[in-house]
């Protein structure tokens, strides 16, 4: 009769790593370079060119895009 039971039990889905990755880490693993106190035009260029291909990478929605851009300052910016 247990065996019978145990038999009725559907077998458990294969849980998918991304399903339960948070974005963030995702993006983080990516070593994005980060930005901050430098008044360089070039390098604040290639900062904001690498978090927009990250992000379409992963199609992080737009609400979540500040979020992880707060991450990759450093010291006191105003861009």
């Amino acid at each position: 009769m247990v065996t019978e039971l145990i038999q009725r039990i559907p077998p458990v889905p294969p849980v998918n790593p991304f399903e339960e990755d948070k974005l963030a880490d995702r993006v983080a693993r990516h070593n994005l370079k980060t930005y901050g106190e430098s008044y360089d035009p070039v390098e604040l260029k290639e900062w904001i060119r690498g978090m927009k291909n990250i992000f379409a990478m992963f199609e992080v929605p737009e609400e979540n895009r500040e979020n992880i851009r707060t991450f990759y300052l450093t010291g006191e910016v105003d861009i």
